[in-house]
């Protein structure tokens, strides 16, 4: 079952696609095309006076959530049916990883912007004395 799931969520990293692209393209352009035709056909009936009992409100979560559902499936199956594009970054091998990790610990850490050491009076009554306080655009 796990494994199934890592399948189902390695799709959408780059480099990866579903072996029958053209499959979920075709269910792709079907839901598309029936949502055009459901919208085209409540615009028409309402037209021509027929009542579907939906108030505009009702009309306004539906259309809501239909976009939603519909925008996360053509995402989905846009990244899933190529290998061009993917919602996750393209698996590293094991040499890539080891060579990122080598040049982060390569990388010399960052020293902090506003600290001067042995500026700080510790005997001073100026409670923000030893700190820089010029104005730096």
């Amino acid at each position: 079952m796990f494994e199934k799931i890592g399948l189902f969520y390695n799709v959408f990293r780059q480099g990866q696609a579903v072996t029958d692209a053209a499959k979920l393209k075709n269910k792709q352009v079907l839901a598309n095309t029936l949502a055009v035709l459901l919208t085209t056909a409540y615009a028409i009936g309402k037209n021509y006076g027929y009542d579907f009992h939906l108030s505009d409100e009702d009309l306004t979560h539906i259309a809501a959530v239909a976009a939603v559902v519909f925008g996360l499936f053509n995402v989905g199956a846009t990244t899933a049916s190529t290998d061009k594009i993917g919602l996750l970054p393209a698996r590293q091998s094991l040499a890539e990883q080891q060579q990122a990790m080598s040049d982060v610990a390569a990388v010399e850490p960052a020293k902090p912007l506003f600290f001067q050491p042995g500026s700080a009076m510790a005997d001073s009554d100026n409670p923000l004395a030893g700190l820089d306080t010029t104005y730096r655009p």
